[in-house]
């Protein structure tokens, strides 16, 4: 990540996160700098229906695709001081066929880009497009090592179709004319946890290291039939009535300093666990970005988590401060 290294990004990097730590040591709200670090939303849709997914469980949401406009619009508003870019949060970003242009237009101002997928596409051409583009980095999501097992949460999904993909990524990786990092992720849930060794067997085939992951629940009361056997496996704890996460949740956060979201309407958001846009700071299609970021209501929602995070509702299910997101 060396190439995103500018004068201007390196002094932000250390502000913003001096500037985290006094906050956390003296208790009052402290803000130099801007984010190193943005996530944004290329498509507010998918073409899978995972049940602990927003998109998925056909909760309301936002199913647009960013416009290539609104795109240029944040990256010349953050370019100055934003390094890491994650172009995904809910929905599949592949979907949005300026996605190809948007990492381009990313790598141009030499901003690390980072995208996530199913990898559920027919197009022919589809592993070539997106090496050809630049990424630097794909995580691409697999639970399980078969159509039975990954078609039980991935709803909708193709397992074969994955498979296809996977391979064509490595075989066009073997030329080493591309440098994409590229990851399997596999959620562990209760019905695929049988299958870890044989997905790690899966994973060095196609020469790709893997990701396990612990599943997020929407509601961690009543999703309880996802959560794996194995107590590692778990972000969660039993409780004397139900389950809970595995956090203190202590009145500190180092995601609201470094990696806000904006979604694929130009919402932005204080983090990926805002789902709902309940926590909304502003659109950037109506202001800058830096004037969002300054903002009163971005300012008050951080006093209110570095105060009493146990009473932010989205702070109950976060796994910020805990160390069982990757098992």
């Amino acid at each position: 990540m060396w190439f995103t290294l500018t004068p201007k990004r390196i002094l932000n990097y250390f502000a913003i996160n001096i500037s985290y730590l006094l906050s956390r040591l003296t208790g009052s709200l402290i803000l130099w700098g801007k984010p190193y670090s943005l996530s944004i939303e290329s498509a507010g849709t998918c073409q899978l229906s995972c049940p602990e997914c927003p998109l998925g469980n056909k909760t309301n949401y936002s199913r647009v695709l960013m416009p290539e406009a609104l795109f240029n619009k944040i990256i010349d508003e953050c370019k100055t001081h934003v390094m890491v870019l994650s172009l995904y949060f809910q929905g599949e970003a592949f979907l949005n066929p300026q996605i190809f242009a948007f990492i381009k237009t990313a790598r141009k101002s030499k901003i690390y880009t980072i995208a996530s997928s199913n990898a559920n596409f027919k197009t022919e051409n589809w592993a070539k497009q997106l090496l050809d583009s630049g990424l630097n980095e794909l995580i691409i999501s697999l639970d399980g090592t078969n159509q039975k097992t990954y078609g039980t949460y991935r709803q909708g999904g193709d397992y074969s179709l994955v498979i296809k993909n996977l391979q064509a990524l490595s075989e066009l990786k073997k030329s080493k004319r591309y440098h994409t990092k590229i990851k399997i992720q596999f959620l562990v849930m209760q019905h695929n946890e049988h299958e870890i060794f044989k997905m790690k067997n899966l994973a060095k085939s196609l020469g790709f290291p893997l990701l396990l992951k612990s599943i997020q629940l929407q509601n961690p009361k009543t999703d309880t039939h996802l959560l794996p056997q194995k107590d590692a496996y778990r972000r969660y704890k039993k409780t004397a009535s139900d389950f809970a996460i595995k956090n203190k949740l202590k009145n500190h956060c180092k995601r609201l300093f470094r990696n806000p979201v904006i979604t694929s309407n130009g919402d932005v958001r204080p983090c990926c666990f805002d789902k709902a846009g309940k926590y909304s700071m502003g659109n950037i299609t109506q202001t800058s970005f830096g004037i969002i970021w300054k903002s009163h209501k971005y300012k008050a929602f951080r006093t209110k988590v570095f105060s009493e995070r146990k009473k932010v509702d989205i702070c109950t299910n976060c796994t910020e401060g805990t160390r069982n997101i990757y098992v």
